[in-house]
């Protein structure tokens, strides 16, 4: 894949005041808001796991009597609004999954959804292993958000903490603030874009698709990467691309030190500066970078001067670093 062709479309910044006029059968939400309730104080204080496992075949069997639509969904999220201080909110993020899952079972068709969160405490499992939907989430979710979707494509006008977008597969996921930790993990496919800053080991065990990040970036970026694309248009924190195995790393801005450490494969890119310590302990892989390097990372090799550039060479593996202008390229060369 040739970077130029790595393009994120643009998403719209629509508001949620065109959906505060939703209409809806209040019949529905009352008794959706019934089963919620009863929901509430079934699991509150007990672990997700729990709640979902044993009491989702009865969830799931109360609601399918219940012919609800997705301005339903729209309508019981103004009626939690209206009471949030009255009622716990333990998985009530996931609650509002399971009713979007079920709906879209029951339809059979690609559904869209709009989910007003903006006066509700920020929820855990928001958007959790759904499929085949277009939803519009305003207000900031805690975490696990759009975990495990499929063929979705999502826009948050909000911020997201840890783990969001952890296996995704295929869809696109639109965050209009920042991410937390870990979001990105075991990315299967799919594009997802953040449009501030992000936590550290963004795109953890990543394997495939694509995600950009307009802000900074923290520590630990791509950790032990397996393929997939990540651009940063800010900079990174320590050990971008450590352990990475695979994939390909952009950054425009400049990245700290120990950059690429450990690295076996893939390649980095960074148009600004690199802190010392580039390349620590690489065994495989290639790192550009076009500003200025603090130090390299190679204390104990041989270096000799050569007429394409610096050698360092040591027993194994042996690195290659080439200077053609200001761009200096890293990489393992074979042994004879």
């Amino acid at each position: 894949m040739k970077l130029n062709e790595i393009i994120l479309d643009e998403y719209s910044t629509s508001t949620s005041a065109q959906y505060k006029d939703v209409k809806s059968d209040k019949l529905n939400v009352a008794k959706l808001f019934e089963i919620l309730t009863h929901w509430m104080k079934e699991f509150k204080g007990n672990s997700i796991y729990d709640g979902y496992s044993h009491k989702g075949s009865e969830l799931l069997k109360k609601i399918s009597t219940i012919p609800y639509s997705s301005e339903d969904i729209t309508s019981l999220c103004f009626e939690m609004q209206k009471i949030r201080d009255e009622i716990g909110f333990t998985h009530t993020g996931n609650f509002l999954s399971a009713l979007m899952n079920h709906h879209q079972e029951r339809t059979g068709q690609e559904e869209k959804y709009v989910l007003i969160l903006e006066e509700l405490p920020p929820l855990d499992y928001v958007c959790h292993e759904i499929i085949n939907s277009t939803v519009h989430v305003f207000g900031n979710v805690r975490n696990f958000f759009c975990q495990e979707i499929k063929n979705c494509h999502v826009e948050l006008f909000g911020s997201a903490e840890d783990y969001a977008c952890r296996y995704m597969k295929k869809g696109t996921v639109s965050i209009t603030g920042s991410a937390g930790t870990f979001c990105g993990e075991y990315m299967h496919d799919g594009t997802m874009s953040i449009e501030k800053n992000a936590g550290k080991r963004l795109g953890q065990m990543m394997h495939n698709g694509y995600i950009l990040v307009k802000g900074n970036c923290e520590e630990s970026l791509g950790y032990n990467n397996l393929g997939g694309t990540i651009v940063i248009l800010g900079n990174v924190g320590i050990k971008a691309g450590i352990d990475m195995r695979d994939g390909i790393i952009v950054v425009k801005g400049n990245a700290a030190e120990y950059l690429g450490h450990s690295m076996y494969g893939g390649m980095i890119i960074v148009e600004g500066d690199a802190g010392r310590n580039l390349g620590s302990g690489a065994k495989d892989g290639t790192i550009l970078v076009d500003g200025n390097i603090e130090s390299i990372g190679i204390p104990d090799a041989y270096q000799q001067l050569c007429d394409d550039g610096i050698r360092f060479r040591y027993e194994e593996p042996r690195i290659k670093i080439i200077e053609k202008g200001k761009r200096v390229v890293l990489k393992r060369e074979k042994k004879e």
